[in-house]
């Protein structure tokens, strides 16, 4: 068999593949080469070797999405001066935005991973990464447009600033101990359990004056954004009151 025959043989594998089919109907485009998305919504736990998984093209669509948002909210905001807009784009294209469209559009059910791993789709940082490696997807099969109509069909460029007490707990902490003149929080690890696909990462803030607060997440981030809005809702906010 020559190379051309296999290679049409495994093009007609995805087209039959459900999770394939499922995609291009759930973002609304077919594409050309079915082995870009097929490569998109393939996990580390069953990929062949590191470049048939979703990484590099997660590494590729983290940056056309910032380009393309960056291009969009300069243009949309002409009065907004660099603060305002680092705000919007950070509030934008942080994990827990990418993980709340995926779920929207329920990509996360088309991830190919290793049998038994069925929590794995539910963890944000995946749900994120698939986001971002199909938007390189569709830059490289469609161009430029198609992964900007991508996104400008599914971020929602809000009039308000975002709320950075909501959007970024940790700044927000961070930023009311520098007004206080206090050392700044300090994230400490307590402990990771789960497997490798699924963990659960436990993790502590200290700050100087007050008591530490702990809190769980399916990432080390996720974990130390937890800690930092139930430190500031316990011990900031309440005395606000």
């Amino acid at each position: 068999m020559t190379d051309f025959d296999n290679k049409s043989e495994f093009a007609d594998e995805l087209e039959i593949l459900p999770e394939i089919s499922q995609a291009e109907y759930l973002i609304d485009y077919p594409f050309k080469d079915k082995a870009l998305l097929h490569c998109a919504l393939t996990h580390s736990s069953i990929a062949p070797d590191p470049s048939k998984s979703y990484e590099r093209l997660e590494f590729f669509g983290d940056r056309i999405l910032g380009m393309v948002l960056s291009d969009w909210l300069y243009q949309a905001f002409p009065q907004a001066d660099q603060g305002e807009l680092t705000n919007r784009f950070h509030a934008l294209a942080r994990q827990e935005y990418l993980a709340g469209i995926c779920t929207k559009l329920e990509i996360q059910n088309c991830l190919l991973h290793e049998k038994g791993s069925k929590r794995l789709a539910e963890r944000p940082s995946v749900q994120a990464d698939l986001i971002e490696a199909i938007i390189a997807a569709l830059y490289l099969d469609g161009g430029l447009a198609a992964a900007a109509s991508f996104i400008k069909s599914h971020w929602q460029v809000k009039e308000a600033i975002p709320d950075i007490l909501a959007e970024n707990p940790k700044s927000a902490l961070q930023e009311w101990a520098a007004a206080q003149k206090i050392p700044l929080p300090a994230y400490q690890l307590v402990s990771q359990t789960g497997s490798d696909h699924e963990p659960e990462f436990c993790v502590r803030v200290q700050l100087a004056g007050f008591p530490a607060e702990t809190a769980t997440g399916r990432s080390r981030k996720t974990a130390e954004r937890a800690a930092a809005a139930l430190f500031l809702k316990t011990h900031i906010l309440q005395d606000k009151a």
